[in-house]
């Protein structure tokens, strides 16, 4: 769906300070928060594999999920502050303008799969510990001080308080 067939007023609470909550929503703006959030999203997942691979395990539980957004929102991780990340959401940007249907069919699963599926997905959660690659490590270390230290995180700017909110309400649906 195309951000501008949306017909109705979206606002964020953005900018309050000024009162400006007339006139039409920046699309543009919209649009790369959005795909701020796809990029955030796309490397707690890849962090949360990671994560799980060196665990031993096969499957990202919500767990894994949830412990590397927590990773990846504290400030510790400069997740905002990376090299390419200027780049990451541009590419989101285009892929999300792009009128373009990629192809699903290789994930459509049939019910065989999924009862498959549902007997591997059993496997007990195990925490991973330590990794011989050094930034795996980093990464493991950070994943499993994650949710301590987000227990007392108070983030101090607007989009960190933002992510946090998101993650606290992803934590509460358990």
């Amino acid at each position: 769906m195309d951000p501008r067939d949306i017909n109705f007023p979206l606002r964020t609470g953005h900018d309050r300070v000024n009162n400006n909550t007339s006139g039409p929503v920046d699309w543009n703006n919209t649009l790369t928060l959005l795909a701020l959030a796809m990029v955030f999203t796309e490397k707690a997942t890849i962090d949360a594999g990671t994560y799980v691979t060196a665990s031993g395990r096969r499957w990202v539980t919500p767990k894994d999920m949830q412990m590397a957004l927590m990773h990846n929102a504290l400030p510790r991780t400069n997740f905002y502050n990376q090299d390419n990340l200027y780049e990451k959401v541009e590419l989101w940007r285009n892929r999300l303008m792009s009128n373009e249907v990629e192809d699903d069919d290789e994930f459509e699963e049939t019910d065989s799969d999924e009862e498959d599926n549902e007997e591997e997905i059993n496997e007990e959660w195990s925490r991973a510990d330590t990794a011989a690659d050094e930034s795996v490590q980093r990464l493991i270390t950070g994943m499993n001080s994650a949710q301590q230290e987000w227990e007392t995180w108070v983030p101090t700017d607007h989009i960190g308080r933002i992510v946090h909110n998101a993650i606290e309400r992803c934590l509460q649906q358990e």
